[in-house]
């Protein structure tokens, strides 16, 4: 779907640090923590919920930055005199009739697998199991046109990292997609024993 949304504001803000340096101290010391910790709060509370690029929460919290931009007077520079700018987004959503099939298995979407990445396909391929297999171990296989199945490793990924939750899948995923690649793998399963919805939203979120 092509619809038009809007465009963060962080390269605004990122111009303003950008020339910080040249302010005198009397404007840096204005900066109170006080400031920073309401600014903060508020941006996180529940009422913009995650802020997903692309939703109507982003749009919330666009507004929100924009009005924080003029109460510390700042010029707008956007799209016909605003803060903002408008550019087309392509939005790729799993629909419920997505089905994974093993052997003679049925599986159900989001109870019996979760969809990492939604892409327009159908694969019909032999899956092969690596277990442990960390990246360097691929090799070892023949995933050629087939489809890897793996389970999911927290090996080498920092467990406190901020939101935790929400980046760890896309670590999991990002050090297993370049090798598999490379080597002609269709596509890669994920296991986890934990079929929760916290363990969903953990492996993958949506």
């Amino acid at each position: 779907m092509n619809k038009n949304y809007i465009l963060s504001l962080l390269g605004l803000f990122l111009f303003s640090i950008g020339n910080a340096q040249s302010y005198k101290k009397p404007l840096v010391s204005a900066i109170k923590e006080a400031d920073l910790r309401k600014d903060m709060y508020e941006l996180a509370a529940d009422q913009f919920w995650g802020r997903e690029a692309g939703t109507l929460d982003e749009l919330k919290v666009s507004m929100w930055l924009a009005d924080k931009a003029k109460e510390a007077g700042m010029k707008p520079a956007g799209d016909n005199g605003t803060f903002f700018q408008f550019f087309d987004m392509y939005r790729h959503q799993v629909i419920p009739q997505s089905s994974l099939k093993i052997s003679d298995q049925n599986l159900k979407l989001w109870k019996d697998f979760l969809v990492a990445e939604p892409v327009n396909a159908s694969i019909d391929a032999e899956i092969v199991y690596a277990g442990n297999a960390e990246p360097e171990d691929l090799s070892k296989l023949n995933i050629k046109g087939k489809v890897l199945a793996v389970n999911a490793s927290d090996k080498n990924i920092e467990k406190e990292m901020t939101l935790f939750i929400r980046r760890y899948p896309g670590f999991v995923r990002t050090k297993y997609y370049n090798k598999a690649a490379e080597l002609g793998a269709k596509a890669i399963i994920f296991i986890t024993d934990d079929t929760s919805e916290k363990a969903g939203q953990k492996f993958f979120p949506r």
